[in-house]
């Protein structure tokens, strides 16, 4: 998808990718603070996996309500800054991308019993 729009300010294009360079940054932290707080902590693997499990679940569950619901359904924010968006699915049909986020909700207790097998070798 080729974006040919103009940039709203100078640099935005290069504020959008340290504002996504430091999100990660900080989710990745937050998993690697958990897990060696629990190595140090002496957690055993399903202490680990309840922490990573609640840690995702928490982050979705932020993320559908304060993204999706709120920010797309209830407010006009994006709509405001992009006007020709206006008639998107998203901003009318709460759950529009429901495949989706199901498909994250299934990935997470794998992801989180990884996660817990890893920090259990240490």
């Amino acid at each position: 998808m080729r974006n040919d729009r103009p940039e709203r300010f100078p640099g935005a294009k290069a504020v959008g990718w340290i504002l996504i360079v430091i999100s990660m940054i900080a989710m990745g932290g937050a998993f690697f603070y958990a897990g060696f707080d629990g190595v140090k902590n002496g957690f055993t693997f399903w202490q680990f996996f309840l922490r990573f499990i609640t840690m995702l679940y928490l982050w979705k569950a932020f993320d559908v309500v304060c993204f999706d619901w709120l920010l797309l359904t209830k407010t006009r924010f994006f709509q405001h800054f992009y006007p020709e968006t206006q008639n998107c699915a998203g901003y009318h049909q709460f759950g529009f991308n429901r495949k989706g986020q199901l498909i994250r909700l299934a990935v997470f207790p794998p992801a989180s019993l990884l996660l817990a097998w890893i920090c259990t070798l240490f």
